[in-house]
């Protein structure tokens, strides 16, 4: 064999490794979501329901989103511990005082998250079905432009967020929206 069919195989078998990479840090369709989005690794922030002419917000937290709260304060963009989003672009006191509203409940969304099956990827999220459900029902996982886009680099589709929506569509017209931020895990960047 000569130098260039090893170059070429060499390149394709690295290209192959790398593209099997990707798909399995991605989600797929058929993943249910707590097996992409582990809902031990996630907090649930704030909810929001929807029913034609009202609208009901709670705020959840405990001393676990606060630290994480905490942790990106002063961040600049619209996730979801920008709760006041979009009438301001930054993390900020309104939003701490949110949290604070919402101190010592302790929702329990684990079986939210586990209820959900992805269905198909699109560019700004996944398009999800819930699992053995009678009637009709489906949910939309939105990425906030902090995980689509870092620094320029497209990470749509990965698995694990930073932040993300979960909007729930029931049937007849309620919508209720969980967003949740990934655990803090310590500041790296501390000595």
């Amino acid at each position: 064999m000569n130098r260039f069919c090893l170059l070429v195989t060499a390149f394709l078998l690295c290209h192959t490794d790398h593209l099997s990479a990707q798909t399995a840090d991605g989600a797929a369709t058929g993943v249910e979501l707590c097996d992409c989005l582990p809902a031990d690794s996630y907090l649930l922030v704030k909810k929001t329901k929807f029913v034609p002419g009202t609208t009901q917000v709670l705020y959840t937290s405990n001393i676990e989103v606060l630290i994480t709260f905490l942790g990106a304060y002063g961040h600049v963009g619209p996730h979801p511990m920008n709760l006041s989003w979009p009438n301001d672009l930054a993390v900020g006191s309104a939003d701490l005082t949110n949290v604070l509203s919402g101190f010592n409940y302790y929702p329990s969304f684990e079986s939210t998250l586990c209820n959900w099956e992805v269905m198909n990827v699109a560019s700004h999220g996944w398009i999800l079905e819930q699992i053995g459900a009678s009637g009709y029902s489906e949910a939309y996982v939105h990425e906030s432009t902090y995980d689509e886009f870092d620094l320029g680099n497209e990470t749509y589709g990965q698995c694990l967020l930073n932040s993300f929506d979960l909007e729930m569509v029931y049937l007849p017209d309620s919508v209720v929206r969980l967003s949740f931020v990934r655990k803090f895990l310590g500041n790296p960047g501390s000595d």
